[in-house]
């Protein structure tokens, strides 16, 4: 509940809530986002930090897709440096030879990602995103007093929404059109 890129992980998670399919923290905490220095408030649901988590969330879940598609250990890429994303390309261009840049593996992690969401339509298992209302209540004591996640589930789904080019939780015709998976539009 109060760090709320995490919650919104959570929140949009293509398996239900699951703090393997983006684990935001490191990044929050430690830094290093997006090729840049810099650590991201977990605490911040003003509409500037609220863009920034929604942004890092797109971005970890389709960079773990990759991870996860390549069978490899997400401890490895839970400790942030400048571009994940290159050194992943670097070890799929060494390995056979391609030439991918650090926006192909954000793409092959997009378009993994879209199409769990569609399986997951296509057998009837998501109805919309979300969490258990407590997730909503402000946190009793602590650092984190007060705090709870109900901004970033209110607002920061539309950005997360926009930012993958979907409708109420589903991917649209135009975002499958533009990641190459047009085929798979009969599922929508």
């Amino acid at each position: 509940r109060a760090h709320k890129g995490f919650a919104l992980a959570y929140y949009t998670a293509n398996r239900g809530g699951d703090h393997l399919e983006a684990y935001t923290p490191t990044w929050e905490i430690l830094g290093t986002v997006f090729g840049k220095a810099g650590k991201v408030d977990p605490h911040d649901d003003s509409p500037a930090g609220i863009d920034l988590q929604a942004r890092l969330v797109k971005w970890n879940q389709d960079l773990f897709a990759v991870v996860d598609s390549s069978i490899f250990c997400k401890f490895e890429n839970l400790v942030p440096n400048v571009n994940t994303e290159q050194d992943i390309a670097n070890l799929y261009n060494a390995a056979y030879g391609w030439d991918l840049t650090s926006d192909d593996v954000l793409t092959i992690g997009e378009r993994i990602f879209n199409l769990e969401r569609l399986f997951w339509v296509r057998e009837g298992k998501w109805i919309k995103d979300e969490l258990p209302p407590r997730m909503r209540e402000p946190i009793p004591d602590g650092p984190a007093k007060g705090h709870s996640a109900s901004r970033m589930f209110d607002e920061g789904i539309k950005t997360y929404y926009k930012l993958r080019g979907w409708v109420d939780g589903k991917p649209t015709k135009d975002t499958l059109r533009k990641l190459g998976l047009g085929e798979f539009e009969y599922l929508l």
